[in-house]
């Protein structure tokens, strides 16, 4: 059995939640919309607008269309880490810095926080996934329990190897992104 004691920081929240919106399809494709569909209609206009108008308003829309697609990502990239990290402080502010202990065993997880105490089989884990600095383990019904990797320590070794026989007895592929950032 594997003891892990820690408490998740604010840090810690916000990064799981950009990590899983990272990782989320929808919104991939919301954001890939986003940031293609405004130009187009703005080079659509310019066009238009070229053809059969004042050519300064075309190039005016063009040059609009031009630093919407340049710009647009960095500005979209701070707005949902501001929306995520107030969805953090609004949600999760009675459990950050809140002691948290996780017993591992070969079929069983039981977390203990200030909330409560949970246990549930190793077979809920539906997925792994591994950044530089934590691992997620996701379940089913969205639930995903963060395990930063500062707070493993002399477990580092215990919990990789907890981790793997878990993975193959649910025949699951861990996800690793060590270079992930959010962006």
């Amino acid at each position: 059995m594997i003891k892990l004691q820690y408490a998740l920081t604010e840090e810690d929240h916000l990064q799981l939640q950009l990590y899983v919106a990272s990782t989320s399809e929808r919104i991939a494709k919301k954001r890939k919309r986003t940031r293609v569909v405004l130009p187009a209609v703005y080079l659509l206009l310019a066009v238009v607008l070229f053809l059969f108008a004042d050519k300064s308003f075309a190039i005016a829309f063009a040059l609009i269309a031009v630093l919407w697609f340049l710009f647009y990502p960095k500005w979209e990239t701070r707005k949902y880490r501001k929306h995520y990290l107030n969805f953090v402080r609004e949600n999760f502010q009675n459990s950050i810095g809140k002691p948290t202990t996780l017993e591992l065993e070969k079929d069983v997880v039981r977390a203990d926080n200030h909330m409560g105490n949970s246990t549930f089989k190793t077979a809920a884990i539906t997925a792994t996934d591994e950044i530089a600095s934590s691992y997620y383990l996701r379940l089913d019904k969205g639930m995903v329990i963060a395990v930063p990797k500062r707070i493993l320590g002399e477990h580092a070794i215990a919990f990789s190897e907890w981790l793997e026989e878990v993975e193959q007895q649910n025949n699951l592929t861990r996800n690793v992104d060590f270079n992930w950032q959010w962006k």
